[in-house]
């Protein structure tokens, strides 16, 4: 988007001029040219598109003929969960039905023959006119966030539709490179493919900077490495997360407040900054008096096919494939018992969650944006990665707490920082105001916009009637706090161009209300990239405030 306003600032002083399309190569731009945005392609004429990867435009077949739409440019950056790449020969994702703001995951059937982008790539195929084709990358220096590399021109070889990796049949196109052109100067996209692990024997104390082998103090299936690269001397230095593990029982609000007040009695009970209760996945912190259990109750398979039914975007399908990916999200997913192998439970195609940690993580210092997280291992599109744990409260409570730490500066030092997560499966409204039919109709179009769902007063009816639940406990709004207790979750960053997206997930139980915070992986990612998911425009503009165009910008808090 800030390519886009560059280029539509630019337009409107009449400094920018939109060039002449035109099919092939264009003259004086050699192979290797580099564009710092989509506006600079759509200024020189490169890629006439600031946000489609397929640009078009009109010719004629013969003169005086009828003018046919073709394909003449494409820009390749790794946006769809099916997409390939390997320079001279790759395969080409059509458009269409692809949640691009969200998962990056296809959500229904691409079409070749109702889809104009897809049109337009056939005809240039049936035509044998060839297509400039940009690789888009990452890179920290340019202002747009990423570096667009010209690596010539392709004929589009073939073209057919193939089930895609979420189910859907998508369009794909056989890209081959002309002979006699330079060679490709670009790497292939490179961040959607995965990347070699860090060895399996790979000890934590040989990492650089290694500061601690297991943040979850052996609560996770997997341990969580911390590393600090940073010596004192460097402003981005900081002292270490300093987890805490709460004695067995210690398992709500109430007792880890009265846990802190032991261990921190000179403080009144309020930790110092780097202090946290560590939950690992699968654990939460109710607030015995205000947040209720709900009853524990494993759904059978007829009523977990017609609970997930109201909430996923298919819902002729489970939410998983056999393997435990996710391949059918929603607003919420049920999920039922895990399967089990020698007695051990694991992924299988009604949970995928329970198993706890699958891939070795490790928590960075970051250079401008605090702690962060990575893992080891690369991870496939639609993987669990991890679970968002904390304190559950209601949501006034939510709020005190928040205008409280506001008040008192939390941490000693007038620094505030916010790890509240509200549990709103119905997003972008209440439970209640779905039930009634009161919600807005434009925040509804956005979210089906891309490709969510949002669960109709009869479903929500049924998902209530299910779980035992009144219309009166519908208006009861939940939220996580992850400031004094939660896992290594808290430490993820936002970004505006996230690798994770967050799930609402109820495992043994029925309550909507209570559903756990689970972070999926959008597409593959290369192992020790770093990870981070969306915080959302409510984060942006009340705790960012002016700055956070900045922030987001470096994929920052």
């Amino acid at each position: 988007m800030r390519d886009l306003g560059m280029y539509l600032q630019g337009y409107e002083a009449g400094g920018t001029q939109e060039p002449k399309k035109v099919t092939g190569g264009l003259m004086g731009v050699p192979v290797g040219t580099k564009y710092n945005s989509r506006a600079e392609m759509f200024a020189c004429g490169m890629h006439m598109h600031w946000l489609a990867g397929i640009a078009t435009y009109k010719t004629a077949r013969e003169k005086g003929k009828k003018e046919v739409v073709v394909a003449n440019s494409i820009a390749m950056s790794g946006g769809f969960e099916d997409d390939l790449d390997a320079s001279d020969r790759c395969p080409y994702t059509g458009a269409g039905m692809n949640d691009l703001l969200h998962t990056g995951r296809q959500y229904a059937d691409q079409s070749i023959s109702e889809n104009a982008s897809n049109r337009a790539m056939a005809a240039a195929c049936d035509l044998g006119l060839p297509i400039r084709v940009v690789r888009g990358a990452p890179d920290k220096d340019s202002f747009s966030g990423k570096v667009y590399t010209y690596d010539g021109l392709y004929l589009v070889e073939s073209y057919h539709l193939v089930v895609g990796k979420s189910g859907y049949k998508v369009a794909r196109f056989d890209l081959v490179r002309l002979d006699g052109q330079p060679p490709v100067t670009s790497a292939s996209v490179h961040f959607k493919q995965s990347r070699s692990a860090l060895p399996a024997k790979q000890r934590p104390e040989d990492r650089p900077g290694f500061v601690m082998a297991d943040l979850s103090l052996g609560t996770e299936s997997l341990p969580v490495c911390v590393v600090n690269a940073f010596d004192e001397s460097s402003p981005h230095w900081a002292p270490p997360p300093r987890p805490l593990k709460l004695p067995p029982g210690c398992d709500s609000v109430e007792k880890i407040s009265a846990f802190f007040l032991e261990t921190f009695p000179r403080s009144g009970g309020v930790p110092p900054k780097e202090a946290f209760a560590y939950l690992p996945c699968g654990v939460v912190a109710r607030s015995a008096s205000r947040v209720p259990a709900p009853p524990p109750r494993t759904p059978t398979s007829s009523e977990l096919r017609a609970l997930n039914a109201c909430t996923l975007k298919d819902p002729t399908r489970g939410p998983y494939d056999a393997k435990g990916t996710l391949v059918n999200d929603g607003c919420l997913v049920y999920e039922g018992e895990p399967g089990y192998v020698r007695g051990e439970p694991v992924k299988c195609g009604s949970n995928a969650t329970s198993v706890g940690l699958t891939h070795r993580m490790e928590v960075f210092r970051t250079e401008g944006k605090g702690w962060g997280v990575r893992s080891w291992d690369p991870i496939k599109a639609g993987e669990f990665v991890c679970e968002f744990t904390g304190e559950m409260l209601t949501h006034s409570e939510a709020e005190k707490r928040g205008e409280h730490e506001h008040e008192d500066a939390y941490e000693g030092a007038g620094e505030y920082d916010e790890y509240l997560f509200g549990l709103n499966p119905s997003h972008p409204e209440p439970l209640a105001a779905l039930l009634k039919g009161e919600y807005d109709d434009e925040d509804v179009k956005k979210f089906k916009a891309s490709g969510r769902t949002t669960p109709t007063p009869t479903q929500v009816q049924k998902l209530l009637d299910l779980a035992g639940l009144s219309a009166a406990d519908a208006e009861t709004q939940f939220e996580l706090d992850g400031k004094r207790a939660g896992s290594f979750a808290r430490f993820i960053n936002s970004s505006d161009q996230p690798n994770l997206f967050a799930q609402a997930v109820v495992t043994g139980h029925l309550d909507p209300r209570q559903c756990r915070i689970c972070l999926f992986a959008c597409f593959d990612i290369p192992a020790m990239t770093e990870l981070s998911y969306d915080y959302g425009s409510e984060y942006q503009t009340n705790l960012l405030g002016d700055e956070y165009r900045e922030q987001l910008a470096r994929g920052s808090r």
